[in-house]
């Protein structure tokens, strides 16, 4: 600030002396030899330094007077903030420093992930300070990655009781402070780490979440809704009523989601800085057209994240998307090659989905391509990751160590489970399916075709390395980290 008032000051000097120096000049009686042109000169600069110098010492005055101001005003107000934020992070056990618990962490593979990907400072993920994620079931818990740590379901309790003074999510927040991550929340988090694959919650929630100062959440993840028009291979009825139907021979989820629970968010609403919106097919729930109504109507700017299959597009949409100037739209495009997207993202049609990203992406709209690294998709890496480029959208690369809700006897081929607990399953067997799902989890390769998988991603990173932005750069190295964790474990 000194340096700066200083600067200000010899500016003005510098000024006033160009003046002095300019009346001098028009003053001798040789200057151009021609009389007219220095009297009018000379009349200008009289007028000039009479009155401009005057005014221009009186600004000189004010401005150096303001400064002085500004700068104590300036020193207050921060030493105000530092200890109005020291106060808040003390209270929710948040510490500026690196974390102590760092320090005696025993696996060497998990420590120099941590330290790799930066994460080494509390809390190590953000997500249970700043974030619910309601599914299908009613379970509230931190992120869609922690499924099996429920902190209480939003059919049964308030959004209060779930989210202030509950023991669970206390429990989860001293564990994030001590960098314990084998548990039924992070495990899956905790195993990425340990082979510095940066493409998970946990850095997202980094950049996105700061630990909030207000006592709300600022970021709702929404997943209630399961309807959806796909059949997807690696999905489950949990998260598909077309699966459900179809393939599970199940009778539909019950939803009970009412008119109560959006009252209720409206609690919550106005502190909001993202929300994130995930089905099923988010563009074919009443529920979530709800949400968005009442969004508009009280935080217009928040910034909405949708995750769509592409396959939606109508008034009702548009509607949507010219409510919120903070609105993105993810698509998930697992191929470009019609036959395999269909074999994929069964009932679906790629002509309509690629028609549907460039009306979204003339709108400003589309932000990002989720792709689904399978056995059947690995080798079109470097067709997707083009497309990317060209249109100027980052893409994620993500992990299919399962089919959602696990794969299942009678269902997908190496099926392993009789059924699974959290809702997409086959009870009965009695009705077989129409067709068994061919592998699709790239885990199950054996580890020579991982091996040219990995050289085929580190060509496209060596190749690309001048030309692609920095977003996609990261998605190729989080994929061969993801691939190099894949042979790592079949050592």
């Amino acid at each position: 600030m000194t340096k700066f008032v200083g600067a200000i000051k010899r500016f003005f000097c510098r000024a006033d002396d160009v003046c002095k120096k300019v009346e001098v000049f028009c003053k001798l009686k040789v200057v151009f030899g021609i009389q007219s042109f220095k009297e009018a000169l000379n009349r200008f600069f009289e007028n000039l330094t009479v009155n401009f110098k005057k005014i221009i010492q009186k600004i000189k005055d004010l401005f150096i007077k303001s400064i002085d101001i500004f700068e104590k005003f300036v020193v207050d107000s921060l030493e105000k903030i530092r200890v109005f934020l020291n106060k808040q992070l003390d209270s929710a056990k948040l510490k500026v420093n690196k974390n102590p618990y760092y320090k005696t962490i025993k696996d060497k593979q998990l420590k120099d992930g941590i330290k790799a990907i930066k994460l080494n400072h509390v809390p190590v993920c953000n997500a249970p300070y700043t974030t619910m994620n309601f599914d299908v079931s009613g379970h509230v818990t931190a992120c869609c990655y922690s499924r099996d740590y429920v902190l209480g379901n939003f059919y049964e309790t308030s959004l209060n009781d779930i989210w202030f003074n509950n023991p669970k999510r206390e429990k989860l927040l001293e564990n994030t402070n001590k960098f314990i991550l084998n548990t039924d929340a992070c495990y899956l988090c905790e195993r990425y780490i340990k082979y510095q694959n940066n493409n998970i919650l946990i850095t997202m929630y980094k950049k996105q979440c700061t630990p909030n100062l207000d006592k709300y959440p600022i970021r709702m993840d929404f997943e209630f809704s399961n309807i959806c028009n796909y059949e997807c291979v690696m999905c489950g009825g949990k998260w598909s009523s077309s699966i459900r139907k179809n393939r599970e021979k199940m009778p539909p989820l019950k939803i009970p989601v009412n008119d109560n629970f959006i009252e209720e968010l409206e609690e919550y609403i106005p502190h909001l800085k993202f929300a994130g919106f995930l089905g099923g097919e988010p563009f074919l729930s009443n529920h979530y057209f709800k949400i968005w109504e009442k969004m508009a109507e009280l935080n217009k700017d928040v910034e909405i994240s949708i995750v769509t299959n592409g396959s939606i597009y109508n008034e009702k949409v548009q509607k949507v998307l010219d409510s919120f100037k903070n609105l993105i739209i993810c698509v998930s495009l697992d191929s470009l090659k019609p036959d395999v997207y269909s074999s994929i993202r069964r009932n679906g049609n790629l002509e309509n989905v690629l028609n549907n990203i460039r009306i979204f992406k003339e709108q400003g709209k589309l932000c990002w391509i989720n792709t689904c690294a399978m056995i059947q998709n690995i080798y079109e890496a470097p067709e997707l990751l083009e497309f990317c480029h060209k249109n100027d959208v980052g893409i994620t690369f993500l992990p299919v160590d399962d089919a959602l809700g696990g794969t299942v006897k009678g269902i997908h081929e190496n099926g392993e489970n009789e059924g699974v607990s959290n809702g997409s399953c086959r009870e009965l067997m009695e009705t077989p399916c129409d067709e068994i799902i061919p592998e699709f989890r790239l885990k199950t390769l054996p580890k020579s075709e991982l091996e040219n998988i990995l050289k085929m991603v580190e060509n496209i990173e060596e190749e690309k390395k001048d030309i692609y932005k920095q977003n996609l750069k990261d998605s190729i190295s989080a994929l061969k980290h993801q691939v190099m964790g894949y042979i790592e474990e079949k050592k």
